[in-house]
């Protein structure tokens, strides 16, 4: 499901966490962030996560966050369970991205391409601020692709060694063949595997193991009818997670 495109997403299968127990909020947040990137959107978040609260169906002690890009930087903020493709260091970001020009910079941090000129505003709304980071204590998935220069994935490696320096439980799963996102329908199905397996380890909605392991992995695709029957191998899919937890 997308905000941007009239059609499901199926890297974010929302459907699918409902199939496993999950009660799946996904809120339509502000869309701009000028001068707000954790602003106006947190606080929406915020007032979702209130109401929730009063809704005694859903157990929000028990709660895990999934984002994706600037929904992976909004999880930087909320300190949770899922990172995909997202952002560590802001300053850095704006440095390294493909995506953003200076007039962009202009119209994000009111008037200067500068970013230094900014500074006050990039740290007040950085994950990576050094007095934010000691409260990095919810365990965190982070998964991102080699080839994304949108959102670079240096910013994962350091966000992962950040959660490992503090001792909190932490992995890091990398896709050298993918970009910003998954688009390669073997990694789709092996990302869902592994966010369920994280997910379920932490709430407990599940023992069984959900991970499948590299020799039923091709098995399980074309039973699913995931794939075509002419699909290769799953030899690309060798290495392709690093993990330390």
């Amino acid at each position: 499901m997308s905000s941007w495109k009239d059609q499901w997403n199926r890297a974010n299968h929302f459907a699918m966490y409902a199939e496993h127990g999950y009660i799946v909020v996904a809120p339509n947040i502000a869309g701009t962030i000028r001068d707000s990137f954790g602003g106006r959107p947190y606080e929406d978040l915020v007032k979702c996560m209130d109401y929730l609260e009063n809704n005694p169906n859903i157990d929000i002690n028990n709660a895990v966050m999934i984002g994706e890009s600037y929904g992976g930087y909004m999880v930087n903020w909320f300190k949770a369970m899922v990172c995909v493709s997202g952002i560590f260091d802001l300053a850095v970001h704006w440095l390294e991205s493909d995506g953003f020009n200076t007039a962009d910079i202009r119209y994000y941090f009111s008037g200067s391409e500068i970013l230094w000129e900014n500074y006050e505003m990039l740290q007040r709304f950085n994950p990576a601020r050094p007095d934010l980071l000691p409260n990095w204590k919810t365990p965190m998935l982070i998964v991102h692709g080699n080839k994304d220069y949108r959102t670079p994935v240096t910013g994962a490696i350091a966000a992962f060694r950040t959660l490992q320096n503090l001792g909190t439980p932490s992995k890091l799963l990398l896709y050298p063949d993918e970009g910003h996102g998954n688009s390669k329908l073997a990694n789709i199905f092996q990302r869902h595997c592994e966010v369920l397996a994280w997910i379920n380890k932490y709430t407990g909605i599940a023992e069984e193991e959900v991970v499948p392991r590299e020799d039923e992995l091709e098995s399980k695709i074309r039973e699913k009818g995931y794939l075509g029957p002419d699909w290769g191998h799953t030899d690309h899919l060798r290495g392709m997670s690093e993990a330390n937890q």
